[in-house]
């Protein structure tokens, strides 16, 4: 079941802010990036891949992409 909320933009935004202020922050070595790419070219996954994300069907771009953080 999918629920969808009726916020204002400021509220995610707060709860993102107070996510980050209670999280502990790890600096991993190397160099990282954010790659976005559309489902039907996905991005190459191997060992250096630390996360996919995706989205959900009518959510986020028109073309259906979705982040990789690699």
């Amino acid at each position: 079941m999918l629920s969808i909320s009726h916020e204002t933009a400021e509220q995610p935004e707060s709860r993102l802010r107070a996510v980050l202020a209670a999280a502990d922050l790890v600096a991993l070595p190397g160099t990282w990036t954010f790659v976005e790419s559309t489902l039907t070219e996905p991005q190459a996954l191997d060992t250096d891949v630390l996360a996919v994300l995706g989205r959900l069907r009518g959510c986020g771009h028109s073309d259906g992409s979705g982040p990789v953080l690699s």
